[in-house]
């Protein structure tokens, strides 16, 4: 038993207290904390780092120019220079009310503009031809209604008198014609044909003489008032299509 004492007594020593093993894992952690506070801390340096390059490499270029102070000469006055930019509080669309070819452009990107100024310029040859044929057609519509408000003149009158006098004479002839033929078929000296060309140029003839006499009686009369409003109405039409006309050639 003595001999089991002392080999215990011997490696009694080697044995780890607990309270000593307590104080090793304590000192251990506390070590180790500061060290993976340091690592956080380095690893949010660098997020925020790249996170600033990333800002700084998208970031629009700004021009800064040193605001200088310069002193008035005569009246002694402080004049403040500065430079930058200047952004529009509003955006103004700008667009033509007609669609054409660009032929002239007028300003530039940053121009200061002013009211009622032309900045761009469209061909407009399309729009010309277009406005000259409107007034082409009001100058007839016009010349048309003036003729049917003043109505039939003399020379127009005797002019129809004479035609239906004409026709008169030729009916009459064409009826002598007819008869003569006749007195010959009968004869058996002229054939069934020549009757009927002989009929023939008198219908025609008394159908001329109809005619002739409708339009010598239109002529006397003159225009009657629905031809006049229909002619003006025409007028008033063809004037409204030259002054839309006119708007499409002044926008190009």
């Amino acid at each position: 038993m003595s001999g089991t004492e002392d080999r215990e007594k011997d490696l009694s020593f080697l044995r780890i207290d607990k309270s000593q093993k307590e104080a090793f894992q304590a000192k251990k952690e506390r070590n180790w904390g500061p060290l993976l506070y340091v690592a956080a801390a380095i690893v949010l340096v660098v997020v925020v780092g790249a996170t600033v390059r990333w800002m700084y490499a998208n970031a629009p270029e700004v021009s800064v120019v040193r605001p200088s102070v310069e002193q008035g000469a005569a009246t002694g006055a402080v004049t403040l220079t500065a430079g930058g930019y200047i952004v529009a509080h509003h955006t103004i669309e700008v667009s033509s009310k007609v669609v054409g070819k660009v032929v002239w452009v007028g300003v530039e990107k940053g121009d200061l503009v002013k009211k009622d100024q032309v900045l761009v310029r469209l061909d407009d040859s399309e729009y010309k031809a277009q406005l000259n044929q409107a007034k082409a057609n009001l100058g007839a519509l016009e010349a048309r209604l003036k003729a049917l408000e003043v109505g039939s003149r003399p020379q127009e009158i005797l002019a129809a008198r004479a035609a239906v006098e004409q026709a008169q004479a030729d009916t009459k002839n064409a009826a002598l014609t007819l008869k003569r033929t006749k007195e010959l078929v009968e004869q058996k000296v002229d054939s069934q044909a020549q009757l009927d060309n002989a009929q023939a140029q008198y219908d025609m003839a008394n159908a001329r003489l109809s005619t002739a006499q409708e339009n010598y009686n239109l002529v006397k009369i003159g225009p009657r008032i629905e031809d006049i409003n229909y002619g003006r109405a025409q007028v008033e039409q063809a004037r409204a299509a030259v002054a839309y006309a006119q708007t499409l050639f002044d926008a190009t």
